[in-house]
């Protein structure tokens, strides 16, 4: 019986530190949990602290947003004024566009008359400019030969002042001869000298014979006067007949000083 007594009491021991272990475990759970609530309330603060500061920049966050919705609103209205006057300005502009391009078409059609005309301008200044060539080349020319006309005309009036040069000179050379053929009369006013000269040609043949004669005659008396004896009847009809031209030359020759000599003697009146 006292066995069993032991035995019941071991099991009652037994189980009060089987009890002690489990309120131990029940202690360390229970402050393991009071941790993990602590931890949770403080996790719990501070996300309440995060959600009041979240509150705080949503409140901000929405009055920005309300005054930039505002803010908008009058963008909004002033951009629809803007249109307004865009959508007015967009108008004018289309009727300036649409006026300007009746103007363009007009100054389009007046350049294209204007280019045609000034084409037609361009060929009757081509047209002009040939003419005005034609002209330039003609006048060129034109004082071309009135340069060479010019010229000759000059050199015909030297010809002229040389020919009436030599005729002056050629007048008082003749006068002297006229004057032997037709001497001037006191008193009397002298044909002119071509008319006097016209009729020379004959007289002049006669003087040359008479002087002939005269020559000749003067001189066969110079020979008669120192050779009286001398019979000259032998050169009236010329040279010797056997005197040959070349023998007649080398005679001519040998009494060239002497008939020099004697021209001075010779009586031409």
């Amino acid at each position: 019986m006292q066995m069993k007594s032991l035995q019941h009491f071991d099991t009652f021991v037994q189980d009060i530190i089987k009890q002690s272990r489990r309120k131990s475990q029940v202690l360390e759970k229970h402050a393991a949990d009071m941790n993990h609530v602590a931890k949770l309330e403080e996790d719990l603060q501070k996300q309440k602290d995060l959600s009041s500061r979240l509150q705080m920049k949503l409140d901000s966050n929405a009055a920005e947003y309300h005054n930039e919705i505002q803010k908008f609103a009058e963008q909004k209205d002033e951009l629809v004024r803007n249109n307004k006057s865009l959508h007015h300005e967009k108008k004018e502009l289309q009727n300036s566009i649409d006026k300007w391009k009746s103007t363009a078409a007009d100054w389009q059609g007046a350049f294209n008359r204007e280019q045609g005309a000034r084409e037609e301008l361009e060929e009757e200044l081509k047209v002009l400019f040939i003419e005005l060539c034609h002209e330039l080349q003609l006048r060129h020319d034109g004082e071309i030969d009135l340069v060479t006309c010019m010229q000759s005309l000059r050199a015909k009036m030297d010809e002229a002042e040389l020919l009436k040069r030599e005729l002056v000179e050629l007048k008082q050379a003749a006068e002297p001869v006229a004057e032997l053929f037709e001497a001037r009369v006191a008193g009397e006013e002298p044909r002119l000298l071509v008319e006097r000269l016209r009729g020379h040609p004959g007289k002049v043949f006669e003087y040359a014979q008479r002087l002939a004669r005269s020559i000749s005659n003067q001189v066969l008396s110079f020979i008669k006067s120192f050779y009286p004896m001398a019979n000259l009847s032998v050169v009236k009809e010329g040279v010797a007949a056997d005197c040959s031209d070349e023998k007649f030359e080398e005679l001519m020759a040998e009494t060239a000083p002497i008939a020099k000599e004697m021209a001075s003697r010779i009586d031409l009146r």
